[in-house]
């Protein structure tokens, strides 16, 4: 239940800030990892939001250097990857965003928007989380 409710409040908060043109698919996967595992390194606030914040960085860099491609397209995920890992900050289902620029027809301030209103509310999702869940007792 916690899944589908920030499912649907991340994609309200997007397409509000984009105007309703687009949809950020990875942020279903994202608010899957948070919700399972809620506390453990991949849903950590920090990695969630800089992770979606550098990879659509990268798409919307590289799409105005290259053209449309398959490699294109995959370096922009390998140079997302790198920097997140080099700062030790990897949310994996983030890594979408850099391919998802390429693909989106929406302007580059709709991609920052989209994926900030989306980023911020999957970023508290996974502050709130492991401070509501019981839990239960461990080798009692």
């Amino acid at each position: 239940m916690a899944c589908g409710g920030i499912v649907g409040l991340a994609t309200w908060a997007g397409l509000l800030a984009s105007g309703g043109a687009i949809f950020l698919g990875s942020l279903v996967s994202s608010a899957v990892v948070i919700t399972t595992s809620s506390g453990e390194r991949p849903s950590h606030p920090a990695r969630v939001g800089f992770s979606h914040g550098i990879a659509m960085l990268s798409g919307i860099a590289l799409r105005g250097l290259l053209p449309l491609g398959p490699g294109a397209v995959a370096l922009a995920v390998a140079i997302a990857l790198a920097i997140v890992l080099i700062f030790d900050a990897l949310h994996p289902p983030a890594l979408a965003n850099a391919g998802f620029a390429y693909a989106s027809p929406a302007s580059a301030e709709q991609l920052l928007g989209l994926t900030a209103a989306t980023a911020l509310v999957l970023v508290l999702a996974a502050i709130a989380l492991p401070r509501l869940r019981i839990r239960p007792d461990r080798g009692r």
